[in-house]
């Protein structure tokens, strides 16, 4: 698996990066709450044009929370901070589909 680490100080700079990039992206993983747009409208951006990314979104607001307010829906694919870095890789699994 390679990683691409983009966007560290706001969405509108893994936008650059994920428009620039001509392979394949098979996974965002981004904040629900950051600077400017939200991680919501951030993956919205990347599936427009990359439809068969998959979104992993990282919180400190519980699942419950985030859904309630219809920030997020409830099928997402969410990771509560704060987290491990085995519980990362957990959720990166389960989130490309893998075992």
């Amino acid at each position: 698996m390679r990683v691409h680490r983009a966007g560290d100080r706001n969405a509108q700079e893994a936008i650059a990066v994920g428009d620039s990039h001509e392979g394949p992206i098979d996974l965002l993983i981004t904040d629900v709450v950051m600077p400017g747009w939200s991680g919501p409208e951030l993956a919205r951006h990347f599936l427009t044009s990359r439809p068969e990314v998959r979104i992993l979104y990282i919180s400190g607001y519980t699942g419950k929370m985030l859904t309630g307010r219809g920030v997020v829906p409830d099928d997402v694919n969410l990771l509560i901070k704060p987290f491990t870095s085995q519980g990362l890789a957990t959720a990166v699994r389960d989130a490309l589909g893998e075992k």
